[in-house]
Parts: C-alpha cells; sequence; structure tokens
C-alpha cells in the first residue's frame, strides 16, 4: 500500500481525494475546472519529459536544459502536475492542504539529494548550487551550451518516463468521465463526446502499458498474427464499413466534424512513404479522417492504440544489435544502473530488420484505402452540405 507521505503515494491519493471530494461528494469539478487545469498538467509533463532527456545519472552535474534555470526541475514539474490536478477538482480545501502537503513531503527529498550531490561532486556542485535556484526561475540561468535534450537518453528511451506521461494526460479524461457519469449517469453513453472521452481514457491506459512493454521490457507488443500486414486491411474494411452503417453520436460539432476528416485524408497524402513506419502513419490519418466524417469519434482511441501498437513493433523490429546480444541487454534501469541481461526467449526475441518490415507491395495497399476513404468522406460531405442524405449514410 502506497503512503501519503513520500512521492509515489502524494499523487495517488491527491487524485483519489480529488474524485471523492470534488467529483462525487461537493460537485466542485466541471469541465470549465478541468480545461483550466489543463496547461499547467501539460507544462509540468513538458518539463519532466525535458529534465528526463537531459539527465545523466551518477555521471556529472547536469547544467544543461531546464537545469540552466533551476537545480531541480523534476520537483517543479512534479509541482505543476500536482497543482493541476487541484483545479481540475475545484475544491479549495485541497487547494490549502496541498503546498503544506507538498513541501513536508519533498523539503527532506531535495535536501538529502544536495547532500548526496555535494558528498559526489565536490568540485562541480557547490558552484553550481550558489548560482542556480533551487525550484523558482527568479535569476539569469547559466549560458546555453548547444546540448540538451536527447530522445536517446535511457531516460526516455528505456525508462518509465513515456509510460508515465501517457498516464498523467489520461487525468484529465478520467475527471472528465467520472465528472459526467455522476451528473447524467448512464444517459452520457448517448453523447459523441462522452463516450469518446471514455474510449480515450482506456486508450491512453493500455497505451502507457504497450510504451512499458516496448521500452523496458523489449519484447513485442502484438502476437505474430496480429503483425502481419493483411490484419491492416481487415480493421480498414471495419472502419470503412462502421462510418457507412452505424449513425454516429450527437456532438457540438456536428457540420465542421465532416471538414476537419477532409484535412486529415489530405494531410495522410505528403506523409506517405516507402519507409513502413510513414506507410502506416498516412493510414492512420486516412482512417481518423473518415472516423471525423462519420461522427464515429469513439472509434478513435482504438484505431490509434492498434496503429500505435505496430508502429512500436515496427520500430523495435527495426533495432538491431550490433554485438549479437539480445535486446534485453544493456538497457539502464532506475538511476542509469544497468539492468541484469536476461536471456530472451523465442517468442519475445526481436526479428530482424528483414522479418520486421511487410512485404513489398504491401505500402501500395495506401492508395487504395486512400481512394475509398475519399470516397467515404466525399459522399458524407455532400450529405452534409445539401438538403438530402444518401440512404445507408
Amino acid at each position: 500500500m502506497k503512503s501519503p507521505l513520500n512521492r509515489g503515494g502524494l499523487r495517488f491519493y491527491l487524485v483519489i481525494i480529488a474524485l471523492l471530494c470534488g467529483t462525487l461528494l461537493f460537485d466542485t469539478t466541471s469541465s470549465r475546472s478541468i480545461l483550466a487545469g489543463l496547461p499547467c498538467l501539460i507544462l509540468g509533463v513538458w518539463l519532466h519529459t525535458w529534465a528526463k532527456g537531459c539527465l545523466r545519472q551518477n555521471r556529472v552535474v547536469a547544467t544543461i536544459g531546464p537545469y540552466r534555470f533551476v537545480r531541480h526541475p523534476f520537483y517543479l514539474a512534479n509541482a505543476l502536475i500536482d497543482t493541476a490536478l487541484v483545479v481540475m477538482a475545484g475544491w479549495w480545501p485541497l487547494a490549502v492542504a496541498l503546498p503544506l502537503w507538498w513541501l513536508a513531503i519533498y523539503i527532506p527529498v531535495i535536501r538529502g539529494e544536495e547532500r548526496y550531490l555535494s558528498e559526489n561532486f565536490p568540485d562541480e556542485y557547490p558552484d553550481y548550487k550558489r548560482r542556480v535556484p533551487c525550484l523558482i526561475p527568479w535569476c539569469r540561468p547559466l549560458p546555453y551550451t548547444g546540448e540538451g535534450f536527447r530522445w536517446s537518453n535511457p531516460n526516455i528511451a528505456g525508462g518509465e518516463e513515456l509510460p508515465r506521461v501517457v498516464r498523467i494526460l489520461a487525468y484529465p479524461l478520467l475527471f472528465f468521465v467520472v465528472e459526467r457519469l455522476v451528473q447524467t449517469r448512464f444517459v452520457w453513453l448517448n453523447h459523441g463526446w462522452d463516450l469518446t472521452g471514455l474510449a480515450g481514457l482506456i486508450m491512453l491506459y493500455v497505451l502507457a502499458w504497450e510504451l512499458h512493454g516496448h521500452q523496458r521490457q523489449r519484447c513485442w507488443i502484438l502476437p505474430v498474427a496480429m503483425r502481419h500486414p493483411m490484419l491492416r486491411v481487415v480493421v480498414s474494411f471495419i472502419v470503412l464499413a462502421a462510418v457507412c452503417y452505424i449513425p454516429g453520436h450527437r456532438t457540438s460539432i456536428k457540420n465542421f466534424v465532416p471538414i476537419g476528416g477532409t484535412v486529415l485524408m489530405l494531410l495522410s497524402v505528403p506523409v506517405f512513404a516507402r519507409r513502413p513506419i510513414r506507410v502506416l502513419m498516412a493510414e492512420a490519418l486516412s482512417l481518423l479522417g473518415v472516423i471525423a466524417a462519420g461522427e464515429l469519434l469513439w472509434l478513435t482511441p482504438a484505431l490509434v492504440l492498434i496503429y500505435a501498437a505496430w508502429i512500436l513493433d515496427q520500430q523495435l523490429g527495426s533495432v538491431q544489435s550490433t554485438n549479437g546480444q539480445s535486446l534485453t541487454e544493456g538497457w539502464s534501469g532506475e538511476g542509469g544502473q544497468p539492468r541484469p541481461s536476461r536471456p530472451a526467449s523465442q517468442s519475445d526475441r526481436p526479428a530482424s530488420q528483414s522479418d520486421a518490415i511487410p512485404p513489398s507491395f504491401w505500402p501500395y495497399f495506401y492508395p487504395v484505402l486512400a481512394v475509398a476513404s475519399a470516397a467515404v468522406i466525399g459522399v458524407k460531405l455532400i450529405g452534409h452540405l445539401l438538403p438530402f442524405h444518401i440512404a445507408k449514410f
């Protein structure tokens, strides 16, 4: 059981209290409060990810990226995220309690970390501590060195940062879904945005699980059968048929959705290239355009989830070990320490690049899909612009 007196327990209990008091008991959570807290949440997530991509644990004192402005950008980012959750809850007693709660937990953590850095980097850290503020960037930052964030940083490429980001970005949808469920009970399922919010919430948590398996466990996300290119044809057919024969749920932007679908369809054209990743992205954009045109927005999270899994598996399959070791070896664990390697089984050992790339004729499926998608979007658009509706649409 998590303790409310440590960093992990703080956010866990903060979300529980926010949902219980702000949404269920006192009904202070609303769409406006969720939107008000969203910028602060996004800023905190961005800062945390930026700092992770600049950190080199146990090697040097980080003085690049956000470390030019404050000594502890991680904790500043956590403060922004926690503040955003309180704003979304809209319950003022929680806003009063959070600063005391937060400081009681993080002040000992910051002091312990600075003591550790001073002992291990006695030549660099005291001067850095003197020149850079702790949490609030109130003075001139350190000079820019031309170095900074790297996606290849083990904290990003092999850690928990990206799955954590996805889970944090799911909080606004969690507040929205619970708030709508409390207010309208199960009638809310008839509204397009509510159904889309629920589907999006499920998608983000499953996507976090996908990222965890892809980055830390270095295993395939999908079984072999679901990595076959023929499944893309089946998924595309199902989406096109659903848009043609299932009436869309009502949304507040009904007249603009088909136009948005047309824009997505057009964007897929310059994205397309012979590279497998570009093919998958172009197909996804084309199908998202069809879904938008048909106002089946609740299908969007499922489609994004499926194509994200395909793209991640494609990326995993195209990464080859240069020394013949398993791709599960050499990835950093917490604190930048190497994780003990484990033998890769036949089921989770990534294939070679030639095995991972679909046959050469599969990229030509996109033009066929694009033509079919354009036809469906065109009919949907005509049905909105002209005073008649074509049967079955």
